[in-house]
């Protein structure tokens, strides 16, 4: 469905640098604050930190490549469906890298004995997913809103609304 005028997407465009590098940084921050949230400072388990950074930086760099594809490829839908489709991309990157991951350190524990799917650590991390991908859907859909009102009151008011910048705005 490629489409050749596509309109501004309310999906930041990951084929560029600095929104994928901004998301790669949201999630080392992520990481750290999970880490943060299940241990105290003092006690700080660097190989916790280790495995969860990998982990949230596998999720987030799929779910980027994935957005940037949606966005190529899917940029004439409406943004309805744009945030439904992204929010489909983002819980099936969670679930394949939740899978192998489990799958992983499964096999690394127990070499010898055949592989038991848990469900609830694939649930859990998809809990999560489901929340955290639903505010970030929401948060990118409302600056596009935000930013499409500032283009019409940008001509209306004659350039004073432009000079506006939201923070965090990717």
């Amino acid at each position: 469905m490629m489409n050749n005028h596509q309109e501004p997407s309310f999906l930041p465009n990951f084929c560029a640098t600095k929104p994928f590098l901004s998301l790669i940084l949201f999630a080392e921050l992520l990481a750290i604050s999970v880490v943060l949230l299940r241990t105290p400072f003092e006690m700080l388990n660097w190989l916790s930190f280790a495995l969860t950074s990998f982990y949230i930086q596998w999720i987030v760099l799929l779910s980027g490549l994935g957005m940037c594809v949606l966005r190529r490829y899917f940029g004439g839908l409406s943004a309805i469906q744009l945030g439904v489709w992204g929010y489909i991309v983002i819980l099936s990157a969670v679930l394949m890298v939740s899978s192998v991951a489990q799958w992983i350190l499964f096999k690394a524990t127990r070499p010898d004995e055949l592989y038991q799917w848990q469900l609830v650590s694939i649930l859990q991390p998809l809990a999560i997913a489901v929340i955290v991908a639903g505010m970030v859907m929401r948060y990118w859909f409302l600056q596009w809103v935000k930013a499409q009102s500032t283009v019409g009151m940008d001509a209306s008011l004659g350039g004073a609304a432009g000079a506006y910048s939201p923070p965090l705005s990717f």
